[in-house]
């Protein structure tokens, strides 16, 4: 054996095998830490739980010392009136309304119609329909009207059976009951500007009842003077002059809180109040328990202060609904926002999980394909040593014989 192949034998051979087998325990150590790598990946990524919503706001309480230090210190200045006028000088709005008078011999509410007509008597009183003549055309030369034309102005007793529409009998007769009642308790100089403007609102027909009854018992609330006043200021707080049971109600509900005003203001506190309770809170009437707190808070304060003290209420009511309304609405927005961040984070760790896998099962492969390579080379160097080995014995075997023949 020459010094090559001993050097060979001994160094390159040997060096090679132990370099052999340390790649090869890498690359399986590597095989392992990818596979494990790749199965991080598999498992999902979690997703936190969102905040909870923010409670939605409580309804709020005026006290005593709110509304106080909302009173004016002085009590020369008496409140303006809702509608901005004196009941005295409230115009009449008058309503036309089409159609005509369709009394019939057989018509069962006869009685009840003879009994309404007996407050509107004589030939000029406005019950039935009528005709006026009106300047269609003006002479812009010679001054004066160049053409006349004429129009039906409906009367009491139409616009009344446009109230009722097709109502059942009974109800009719009901409402009809109830309109004579409360004509009764109008004083008569006041009678026909009064149901002129109560005709201007409409509903079905048992809800027009029930507010005629209120109504009528509202006249007897408040201070004669006022008569005209309350009917224009009750359908002002109509929207489009539609009576519903919610208004009824709030009726009924405001005339406890004004019963605490003195007459002078009692009707403007009975229309704020009103108003106040229709509003209602996100669109649902009033609740009983603000209303009675109005009621305690107003009744506590001095008699000249009180229509004041029904003003500064709603005003108060309303400013700290706002202001809670505020918080709500900033609250859910900082919940909304910490949602979307959690959601932008959990998105992120489900892609990163994807890019994970991706790396591992990339990592596997070349790992995998490593151990082979160098299994193979192994397998070479140990087929080389082999028959190395093999040589050397089948040398040996030789000399053997041949000294075994000499």
């Amino acid at each position: 054996m020459n010094v090559t192949e001993r050097f060979e034998r001994k160094l390159v051979l040997n060096s090679s095998r132990g370099l052999l087998l340390g790649l090869g325990g890498l690359s399986f150590t590597a095989a392992i830490v990818a596979v494990l790598y790749f199965a991080y990946g598999l498992i999902p990524a979690v997703k936190h739980e969102s905040p909870p919503p923010p409670s939605m706001p409580q309804l709020v309480q005026v006290s005593e010392g709110e509304l106080r230090a909302r009173l004016p210190k002085e009590e020369e200045k008496e409140p303006e009136h809702v509608e901005g006028s004196t009941p005295q000088a409230a115009a009449e709005e008058n309503a036309v309304v089409g159609g005509s008078s369709t009394e019939g011999e057989s018509d069962p509410l006869v009685p009840y119609w003879a009994q309404i007509h007996t407050f509107f008597p004589g030939a000029k009183a406005p019950w039935k329909d009528r005709r006026v003549s009106f300047c269609a055309r003006k002479n812009y030369w010679g001054g004066g009207c160049a053409r006349w034309g004429s129009r039906t102005v409906a009367g009491f007793e139409t616009r009344l059976r446009g109230q009722m529409g097709g109502a059942s009998l009974t109800a009719r007769t009901r409402y009809l009951e109830a309109v004579f009642d409360l004509l009764s308790a109008v004083p008569a100089e006041k009678q026909e500007k009064f149901f002129s403007r109560y005709l201007k609102v409409s509903g079905d027909v048992p809800t027009l009842t029930e507010f005629a009854n209120e109504l009528e018992r509202l006249l007897v609330f408040v201070p004669e003077s006022w008569t005209l006043y309350l009917m224009k200021g009750l359908v002002k707080s109509l929207s489009d002059g539609l009576v519903t049971s919610s208004f009824v109600t709030a009726l009924q509900r405001a005339r406890d809180v004004a019963a605490t005003v003195p007459d002078d203001h009692r009707t403007d506190a009975l229309l704020l109040t009103a108003r106040f309770i229709v509003g209602g809170v996100q669109g649902s009437p009033m609740p009983d328990a603000v209303v009675e707190n109005m009621k305690t808070l107003v009744g506590q304060v001095e008699e000249s202060l009180r229509l004041q003290a029904v003003i500064e209420f709603r005003r108060a009511f309303r400013e700290k609904t706002e202001r809670a309304q505020k918080d709500y609405r900033v609250a859910l927005a900082r919940v909304s926002q910490e949602e979307e961040r959690l959601e932008r984070a959990y998105q992120s760790a489900v892609a990163r999980k994807g890019e994970i896998r991706h790396q591992g099962l990339i990592a596997m492969g070349v790992t995998l394909a490593a151990v082979a390579v160098v299994g193979w080379l192994l397998a070479l160097l140990a087929i080389e040593r082999n028959t190395r080995a093999l040589l050397a014995l089948g040398q040996v075997s030789k000399g053997r014989q041949a000294a075994t023949t000499e």
